[in-house]
């Protein structure tokens, strides 16, 4: 039944809960299934079900409607805390540096990291080298002392081992780019994240630094609903294409 479940288009999905849950006669829910929604394969199977008597239209409007609710809640459930900091007792909270680990060794085909800082993460550095030896595809965002004009003096380039230098795709914003019209600031690129594979985004306020993941209180979410992810990898996608960022 989950199967049939996730074959049904929505549109499909709305009708047929409509007519199983109307009070006629069985054979005149079946006709009027199959008059409309008959073209689909998926729908005339489970007509057949209905009439070989393997299920009945209330045990498939309860089913239908548990999958539904599963379906509200599912996207909510697909967000987590992350927390740096004092580690409280009864709360339950991953740890920033254990999450970044593990979204890290966990990847199967990509990862893209962006931090306004990065230094003093050898640890964290070595996880990646890992991962791009087994043939994760890594891009990192990162803030240089050029490409902030001077706002960091710690270049992030420098913490790198020369593989990783030579196979990941390492972007900056140029400072170009930040000026706006008509207005000296520019602004930084301040953003910290991690994505996973397309399926995961890990987003905190700590920078990959020693002091953010062991000292400071910093807070984070992983989101792992698909269309969430999907569209953040869209706009990413964007600022490449559009050379908003670039590759060095």
């Amino acid at each position: 039944m989950a199967e049939i479940y996730q074959k049904l288009p929505p549109p499909v999905l709305g009708g047929l809960i409509l007519i199983l849950g109307d009070s006629g006669p069985l054979e005149r829910k079946s006709e009027f299934i199959l008059t409309n929604y008959g073209s689909s394969n998926v729908v005339r199977q489970l007509v057949r079900m209905i009439e070989e008597k393997q299920t009945s239209p209330e045990e498939i409007l309860l089913v239908f409607d548990s999958f539904k609710a599963y379906d509200i809640v599912k996207p909510q459930s697909q967000i987590s805390l992350v927390w740096s900091g004092p580690n409280l007792h009864g709360v339950p909270m991953r740890m920033t540096a254990q999450v970044i680990i593990d979204l890290i060794d966990n990847a199967t085909t990509e990862l893209f990291l962006s931090s306004f800082s990065f230094y003093n993460v050898k640890e964290i550095v070595d996880h990646l080298s890992i991962a791009i030896n087994r043939g994760v595809s890594l891009s990192l965002l990162l803030e240089t002392p050029q490409s902030s004009h001077y706002k960091i003096k710690n270049d992030p380039i420098a913490q790198l081992d020369r593989e990783l230098i030579n196979k990941a795709k390492i972007y900056i914003w140029p400072y170009k780019n930040r000026i706006l019209e008509g207005d000296n600031q520019t602004g930084s690129l301040h953003a910290k994240f991690i994505l996973q594979d397309k399926d995961k985004l890990f987003i905190s306020s700590a920078n990959l630094t020693q002091s953010a993941l062991d000292r400071n209180i910093e807070l984070g979410v992983i989101i792992g609903c698909h269309d969430v992810v999907e569209k953040f990898q869209d706009h990413l996608a964007n600022l490449i294409s559009e050379n908003i960022i670039i590759r060095l």
